[in-house]
């Protein structure tokens, strides 16, 4: 049960992080189906407020590029990393040890894919503040294993929010 509640916490908490960085778009009920607000056949508002100028890094030259990577990296594989420890973790308690082994080790390749993509993405990024940002998340991440004891959620979520200030959200 312990080890249930551990998964839950640390799932919700990546889960903010991917769920920060994905690029979604509005509701779009909110937004006339799909359509941007404003645009022919929306029904939402006509005049929306005035969008976000992005954050400092998106200043850049290339700003904008590496922090959309970033944020996409962060959004898929993260998202495999829990979906795939959650296999893992039902696998395991119904006695499917190959299952299990399969689905943790792809955890653990999600996790390596999204540390080395961030460490790219840093040596690419002009901004010298996105650059220390995208290192410190590849590293922690690169520290992440299927040991969920050993994931500092808290250290993640202070670089994601390091990470949204200098991208805008």
């Amino acid at each position: 049960m312990r080890r249930l509640l551990a998964v839950t916490v640390t799932a919700i908490a990546l889960l903010a992080i991917a769920g920060c960085t994905s690029g979604s778009t509005p509701d779009t009920a909110a937004s006339g189906g799909g359509r941007p607000p404003g645009s022919p056949g929306a029904t939402g508002p006509q005049n929306p407020e005035p969008a976000s100028s992005g954050g400092t890094a998106t200043t850049t030259d290339n700003g904008r590029q590496v922090c959309a990577a970033a944020r996409k990296l962060n959004s898929e594989k993260v998202t495999t990393f829990i979906t795939q420890l959650s296999k893992s973790l039902e696998a395991a308690a119904a006695g499917d040890t190959k299952g299990a082994e399969t689905a943790r080790a792809a955890a653990t390749t999600a996790v390596r894919e999204w540390s080395t993509g961030l460490r790219s993405e840093a040596t690419k990024a002009q901004d010298t503040q996105l650059k220390t940002v995208l290192t410190e998340m590849a590293t922690v991440a690169s520290q992440m294993t299927t040991d969920l004891d050993k994931v500092d959620d808290a250290r993640l979520d202070e670089m994601q929010g390091r990470l949204e200030q200098l991208c805008g959200v």
